[in-house]
């Protein structure tokens, strides 16, 4: 008679080795293991996938410059902002004179008229202090905000200053200030110091030729090769709305006036 070596069925039942077992190592459940392989992986020297690329030096500049014409940019709006207020502000300010005692039914409304053309002579003498100085402030940020142009530029053109520097290059004031405003004012310089010829020729225009020449070279000029993009949006600036009342700046601080003028823009 055969011996019959089969284990029961209720043997059989008894203790089953799962799929989620065999997957653990040394008896850890498989929430444990997953924090030991997350441990593992977080440690020095462990690949985990894909790593950001750093930052190349050369991108890191060019950001950099892109960051400060920007600031410079944002200033220069600003200043040239209270620079109009200002103006605007002394010619409100233009004082009224008291004329002789003798204009005057008595002393007190002369020295009442006369006290009063004093203070508004002080007072248009201030706004336009101010707006001399601010007037200051917008130069020096006209100035950085170009002068980062041409050290991006120059990134990208080692010969600039050499170029630039052309003995032979005429450049009048009128000229140089119509290409410190460009935008591509760099490279409208960088042209004109290869195109020496060229330069001459709109020195001898009148100033809005120039200023036209310099506004076409603009659109003709091409630069090198960008190594990465980011130039600055333009700089929103103030503007007063058709038909808007004209604000009393006699008496107005320029932050109220800002405010005021933000509010109508809003």
């Amino acid at each position: 008679m055969e011996e019959n070596t089969s284990l029961p069925e209720s043997v059989k039942q008894e203790n089953p080795v799962t799929e989620s077992q065999t997957d653990t190592k040394e008896g850890l459940q498989p929430s444990e293991a997953a924090e030991t392989a997350d441990s593992k992986a977080s440690e020095p020297g462990t690949v985990t996938g894909k790593s950001e690329k750093p930052e190349s030096r050369e991108n890191a500049r060019i950001r950099q410059l892109v960051d400060e014409r920007k600031q410079a940019l944002a200033k220069l709006a600003e200043a040239e902002e209270q620079a109009k207020f200002f103006k605007q502000q002394a010619a409100a300010l233009k004082p009224k004179p008291a004329g002789n005692e003798a204009d005057h039914p008595d002393a007190a409304s002369y020295l009442s008229a006369k006290m009063r053309e004093v203070m508004s002579e002080a007072q248009q003498a201030a706004a336009i202090q101010s707006a001399q100085q601010a007037e200051a402030l917008a130069n020096v940020s006209r100035e950085r905000a170009y002068q980062t142009r041409v050290d991006e530029f120059r990134d990208r053109a080692s010969d600039y200053d050499q170029v630039v520097g052309n003995p032979n290059l005429t450049i009048t004031p009128l000229m140089a200030d119509a290409i410190k405003e460009s935008e591509s004012g760099a490279a409208v310089a960088y042209y004109l110091g290869k195109n020496p010829d060229e330069a001459a020729r709109i020195a001898r225009m009148s100033p809005v030729g120039q200023a036209s020449a310099i506004g076409r070279l603009e659109a003709k000029v091409t630069l090198p090769e960008k190594r990465t993009t980011g130039a600055p949006p333009p700089v929103k600036t103030v503007t007063g709305g058709v038909g808007t009342s004209q604000p009393d700046l006699a008496d107005m601080s320029y932050e109220d006036y800002r405010k005021q003028r933000m509010g109508k823009n809003a």
